[in-house]
């Protein structure tokens, strides 16, 4: 029968791995059966930690995710109770904002930016961002979308 080297050598190892890891002295297979219980009940009480510490993370995490969704509702209901009624349709409406002054805004911006050699154009281009950035209000309704203004 044909042996090759590969599993000559592995043959070979395994016989010294046997050879050192399992003494032929009583004692010392006893001392040897103790480490590896030592070892064991170690590998079990670590593994044991780590399930607990991973069961309380999951514990936290599920805690911080039912208190999320909890104050979501909370805004949700808060949000349902500052919605008004539609005067035509009597649907629940939404409130939208837009841009109120958009292209002016950018206009006076420009402006500014223009005139800024000459120190006047700083104060133009500021006021022109501020007058670009203003919204307007308004609440839409769902069903006929109208619009009517926000108090």
């Amino acid at each position: 029968m044909w042996i090759s080297l590969r599993e000559m050598m592995i043959r070979g190892m395994q016989g010294l791995y046997d050879f050192l890891n399992y003494p032929q002295n009583p004692r010392e297979k006893k001392r040897l059966a103790e480490i590896r219980a030592e070892k064991k009940l170690a590998r079990e009480k670590r593994d044991a930690a780590i399930a607990d510490e991973k069961r309380e993370t999951n514990e936290r995490f599920l805690a911080r995710e039912e208190e999320l969704c909890r104050r979501q509702q909370e805004r949700q209901a808060e949000n349902q109770s500052k919605l008004l009624d539609c005067p035509h349709c009597g649907c629940k409406c939404q409130r939208k904002s837009e841009a109120k002054n958009d292209a002016s805004g950018c206009f006076l911006v420009i402006i500014g930016l223009c005139l800024t050699p000459f120190l006047v154009g700083i104060p133009i281009a500021i006021y022109g961002i501020i007058h670009g950035s203003k919204k307007a209000y308004f609440w839409v309704c769902t069903k006929c979308r109208s619009k009517f203004p926000c108090d």
